[in-house]
């Protein structure tokens, strides 16, 4: 199915060397990654808020980083497409590599504050409250998140992005933080025990050791 959505975004004939379809193929992917992570971002933040859960909202956070990423990816390709000129004569495709480190230095940083705040709530707990509803939010968020990774693998192999790899790679592993999140979320909506700022850490650490 992305193979079929690829090819008509962008013409089933296209040549993936050209420049302009290369930078057509990452804007896209910037464009997808921004709406789709706010509005991961969003959901999973109600779930947070309503539900007190460290946890969740440090996925949350992940997203929102995520989409700020994905608006990095964006102006990268629009830059990087550019001619040589006088004062960069070998193009500006190193900006993809600069990029890609951006892109991993954010999201460790957002990693680092919530290992902190996960490590607070060891200490002083809360009483989780949360419904069915929360459960399927973040079993949709984690069926999307594997879309978005396939999304950005094909269009990486197509184009050899380093940044969109990067983006790829980060999805897959939000995935897994998510697929944690909800683990930890009904452990302790079947069972009462408190978990949530355990999973926060592993979240963490996922965002972290993913990116490093």
């Amino acid at each position: 199915m992305n193979k079929f959505l690829i090819s008509k975004l962008i013409g089933e004939k296209s040549d993936i060397s050209d420049q302009k379809i290369r930078k057509k193929l990452g804007i896209i992917s910037g464009i997808v990654g921004i709406i789709l992570n706010l509005l991961l971002f969003i959901a999973k933040l109600i779930v947070g808020i309503l539900s007190s859960s460290i946890a969740a909202t440090a996925d949350a956070f992940n997203n929102l980083s995520d989409a700020g990423s994905s608006i990095i990816t964006l102006l990268c390709f629009k830059i990087s497409s550019s001619p040589a000129d006088k004062d960069h004569p070998f193009g500006h495709g190193l900006i993809e590599y600069v990029s890609s480190l951006i892109v991993s230095v954010a999201i460790i940083i957002t990693g680092l504050g919530f290992v902190k705040s996960s490590i607070e709530k060891i200490f002083n707990p809360e009483n989780l409250e949360f419904d069915m509803i929360s459960l399927i939010i973040l079993a949709s968020s984690v069926l999307l998140k594997l879309w978005m990774w396939r999304f950005n693998s094909l269009i990486s192999k197509k184009i050899k992005s380093l940044t969109i790899q990067a983006t790829a790679n980060d999805s897959l592993s939000d995935a897994t933080a998510t697929l944690t999140v909800l683990i930890g979320f009904s452990i302790s909506y079947f069972t009462k025990m408190y978990v949530d700022p355990y999973a926060g850490l592993i979240v963490s650490a996922f965002i972290i050791l993913t990116n490093r």
